[in-house]
C-alpha cells in the first residue's frame, strides 16, 4: 500500500507540466519506493512468489512513467531501459544483491 501511495506520486510528477528528467524521476523512486522495498527486505524476502510479483508490477509501472514508455513495452525491453537509463534492478535480482552483500 505504501509503495502504491508513492507510485502515484512518481505518476504526478512525470508528467509534462513538472517538466522533470529521467535522471531526476530516478532518484525520486529510489528514495520514495526502492527505500521501503530495501528497508524491508528481511519481510520481503519471505513473500510469495505471487507478492513479489505484485512489488515487480509496482516498479514496471514507475519505469514506464519515469521514461514515458506505452504499456506494450515488452518486460524485457523495460527491465533493460530499467537497467541501462535508470540503473534500476529487477525486484528478485535486488533481493539477490542484498542478500550477497
Amino acid at each position: 500500500t505504501k509503495c502504491m501511495n508513492r507510485l502515484n506520486i512518481i505518476k504526478i510528477l512525470s508528467s509534462k507540466n513538472w517538466k522533470l528528467n529521467h535522471n531526476t524521476l530516478a532518484s525520486l523512486y529510489k528514495a520514495l519506493i526502492g527505500s521501503i522495498l530495501d528497508y524491508n527486505f528481511p519481510c520481503i524476502n519471505s513473500f510469495s512468489e505471487s507478492g513479489l510479483q505484485k512489488l515487480q508490477v509496482i516498479q514496471n509501472t514507475a519505469v514506464r512513467c519515469i521514461l514515458k514508455l506505452p504499456l506494450r513495452t515488452s518486460s524485457e525491453s523495460l527491465f533493460y531501459e530499467a537497467e541501462n537509463k535508470l540503473n534500476i534492478s529487477k525486484i528478485d535480482h535486488r533481493f539477490s544483491n542484498i542478500l550477497e552483500d
